[in-house]
């Protein structure tokens, strides 16, 4: 994604928030009731478990690859992570191999092109801006608000100047700007990497979304599961950089049942359930559909999508095997 799941595996998700209606005069407005939030050591106390869980299983030492084929086209799968820390070890020779075969590379989204980052402030941004003259501060009970304006003002930020935006987007560029500001580089992250290496290769590049549909896959998860995302984004703004070290760990071991302990499955604490759906499930099933056109025109493909789309029972390897393919792999 181009804001990344791996970025949101750092969240702990619990029950939303009821909608309620009532609203106040002045200040943030209520318009959703005073929720019973976890505070920070119950968020902690969940997330230990959740990689005491990850930590149980191992993998094979190195990210793994998949493949699935038929008599003229391979198609081999990769998990990716979208930020890394400079000098982070991760190739093997299963990828360089997989990757040298390949003539084309396919990755989540273009991000890369003129025409991309067009699209990410027409179709993202705008998507994530209120149309209907509501704001954040309206949206956020006084409590909440009160958590995140405390989390937005050690970037320079304040809610005022945030008000237009969505709680959806707020989060994801307030969990983008706690991983980068300990170390975490999108320009180090894989799809930075495989994007330069098919270029200097020859590969051809396609994208399997467009901006627009990863905006539409931000936007409809109802706006309560949205402020209790950016709530627990607030509330652990200290802890992401550790978690996002525990996850990438987890991914350079090739530890597929460790990464849907974490975040790739419906009892993982990574996402509460709508943006599960909405952020895996249902694309996961959108990107199933456009892997088997692939097979259709002959070749060698590498699709390269964030790590969290290829674990756990909804993964991209799972519902290509429940539509009849082989898929090599884990």
């Amino acid at each position: 994604m181009l804001i990344r799941a791996v970025l949101l595996s750092c969240l702990i998700i619990s029950a939303c928030a009821p909608v309620t209606d009532e609203t106040t005069e002045i200040g943030p407005v209520a318009e959703y009731a005073e929720a019973a939030r976890p505070d920070v050591e119950t968020l902690k106390a969940n997330y230990a478990m959740s990689l005491q869980a990850a930590r149980s299983t191992s993998g094979a030492g190195a990210p793994p690859v998949w493949m699935v084929s038929d008599e003229d086209t391979d198609i081999y799968l990769f998990g990716t992570v979208h930020v890394l820390r400079p000098g982070t070890v991760w190739r093997s020779p299963a990828f360089d191999a997989a990757f040298a075969r390949a003539d084309r590379l396919v990755l989540e989204i273009d991000a890369t092109s003129e025409a991309a980052q067009d699209a990410f402030i027409t179709d993202f941004v705008q998507r994530g801006t209120y149309q209907d003259g509501r704001t954040l501060r309206q949206v956020l009970s006084r409590s909440d608000a009160a958590i995140i304006e405390t989390a937005v003002v050690r970037y320079g930020l304040s809610l005022d100047m945030l008000d237009q935006f969505k709680p959806w987007l707020v989060m994801v560029n307030l969990s983008s700007l706690a991983v980068q500001d300990e170390g975490f580089e999108q320009a180090v992250g894989l799809e930075a990497y495989l994007y330069e290496q098919a270029l200097a290769q020859g590969k051809s590049i396609g994208a399997l979304e467009a901006i627009s549909d990863q905006a539409e896959a931000f936007d409809r998860i109802s706006e309560a599961e949205q402020i209790e995302l950016l709530y627990e984004t607030a509330l652990m703004l200290d802890e992401m950089p550790e978690m996002l070290d525990d996850l990438v760990a987890e991914w350079r071991d090739g530890d597929v049942a460790g990464i849907a302990a974490m975040i790739s499955s419906p009892s993982a604490v990574g996402l509460g359930p709508e943006a599960y759906d909405s952020l895996l499930v249902q694309r996961n099933r959108s990107w199933v559909t456009g892997i088997e056109a692939m097979l259709d025109e002959a070749g060698v493909v590498f699709v390269a999508v964030g790590a969290g789309h290829l674990a756990g029972p909804d993964s991209l390897a799972a519902m290509l095997r429940a539509r009849g393919h082989v898929v090599e792999g884990p």
